[in-house]
């Protein structure tokens, strides 16, 4: 009665051939990302995390990627430059819209202005405008930034 209290030995799991090991699993229940949908993602954690868009064509990146989701398209450096020139003219012509019929319906905007020099010695000048729309939320929004290739006194700006 030694062996009575021991139970079976459970059946050995089935695993995958070894070519399909490291293979990423399917999961059932997330669907696939759409490659536009990716690509709009992808150029959002770039711009937001203020990485160069050349990062995708690194072959560590498209490893990672690949691991994550062999399906996964990956979009090339130039269709997300050419997005985001877009998103800019979009975001841009907005604003103009947005500024136009605030000071239209007799708003105001302010403007300022700043210059910095980089830690390399790099001169810059920005100009900001600021305004407080019909709901009355305040908005500050950089209309330009300037590489200085003066020195940044009165006379030069």
């Amino acid at each position: 009665m030694a062996g009575a209290g021991l139970s079976k030995r459970p059946a050995l799991l089935s695993l995958p051939a070894a070519d399909q090991f490291f293979m990423p699993r399917s999961d059932p229940k997330r669907p696939r990302l759409q490659t536009n949908k990716f690509c709009e993602l992808l150029l959002s954690f770039i711009v937001n995390n203020n990485l160069p868009i050349s990062l995708i064509e690194r072959d560590s990146f498209r490893e990672l990627i690949f691991n994550i989701s062999p399906a996964t398209a990956i979009c090339s450096a130039r269709t997300l430059q050419r997005d985001l020139v877009q998103k800019f003219k979009y975001h841009r012509e907005s604003l103009n819209h947005e500024l136009q019929a605030h000071t239209r319906e007799g708003g105001r905007v302010s403007l300022t202005t700043d210059s910095w020099s980089a830690r390399n010695g790099t001169e810059f000048a920005a100009v900001t405008a600021h305004w407080i729309n019909v709901t009355w939320n305040q908005r500050s929004v950089l209309l330009d930034m300037v590489h200085l290739t003066e020195t940044y006194i009165g006379a030069s700006i």
